[in-house]
């Protein structure tokens, strides 16, 4: 997944990965400074997006389900975030 950013504040990919179907993006918000980890597993087509602090978004984007696990996440459909 890439993303293209653009003047009303699109999300830059800073991260990607993709192992066995799980894809993880890190993105920044530019317009509101914000870190984001999406989560899209195309074997359960569930979808989710974590928040990840400066001092965390890396670790985030490496163990999402670690910080799901703690925090309160909607699964959704993956189509439906595309």
């Amino acid at each position: 997944m890439q993303t293209i950013p653009t003047s009303s504040g699109s999300p830059r990919e800073l991260a990607y990965r993709e192992t066995a179907g799980l894809e993880v993006t890190l993105l920044w918000n530019e317009h509101n400074d914000r870190l984001t980890v999406s989560v899209a597993n195309a074997r359960t087509r569930e979808f989710f997006e974590l928040e990840a602090g400066r001092d965390k978004a890396v670790d985030v984007f490496y163990h999402p389900y670690s910080y799901a696990a703690c925090h309160t996440v909607l699964y959704t459909d993956a189509l439906l975030a595309a």
